[in-house]
């Protein structure tokens, strides 16, 4: 693995890390995540500033506002494949697939389905094929992340800032991946 797939692993984890629940930890991963993106997607970086601060000041705010932002809320939830799909046949063939890549890759869904937006993004980090990462992003991550940001377009918070700030990102997660050469070994399901 060279460099810049590990900057750009630790960067995703960090961003992941940022879509969860809110714990004491998430102010410094927002940070971090903050400087890895300041070049390549500004806004994101300001919202994960943002985030840090707001995490940093009130803990217990963050942690409730979360809840109702995105657990209480089907509009804007962070699950990629319901954004896209609904709650149809087409839903339950891509989280069929996605687990099974977690599986393969012996990454862990981490206590949520597969589709969970910091999980889709932490198996794209870590798919060894750029075909497969391609199709996971064309198909899933590129469409799916636009579909939040649009779905969020008219309120403001930091957690919507972030996801109106990810499709600016998601040029750099393509540019920390290099092509290894090899062959894809994802079956498509969506």
């Amino acid at each position: 693995m060279n460099a810049s797939t590990e900057t750009g692993r630790a960067a995703v984890e960090q961003l992941a890390s940022c879509l969860r629940y809110p714990v004491a930890h998430t102010a410094s991963q927002a940070r971090l995540a903050s400087n890895q993106f300041e070049a390549s997607a500004p806004a994101l970086a300001r919202a994960l500033r943002d985030l840090a601060a707001e995490v940093e000041t009130d803990l217990l705010s963050m942690e409730e506002r979360y809840t109702r932002l995105f657990d209480m809320s089907p509009v804007c939830n962070l699950y990629i494949c319901h954004h896209l799909f609904g709650d149809d046949q087409r839903r339950s063939a891509a989280l069929v697939g996605l687990r099974a890549e977690f599986k393969k890759l012996e990454l862990s869904e981490e206590h949520d389905l597969p589709d969970f937006l910091p999980n889709v993004l932490r198996l794209y980090m870590h798919l060894p094929h750029a075909t497969d990462r391609d199709l996971l992003m064309e198909h899933l991550i590129r469409p799916g992340t636009k579909r939040m940001a649009d779905r969020v377009s008219d309120k403001h918070d930091a957690y919507f800032d972030i996801l109106r700030g990810l499709p600016d990102a998601l040029g750099q997660l393509s540019a920390w991946m290099q092509d290894d050469g090899t062959e894809s070994g994802v079956q498509t399901h969506v």
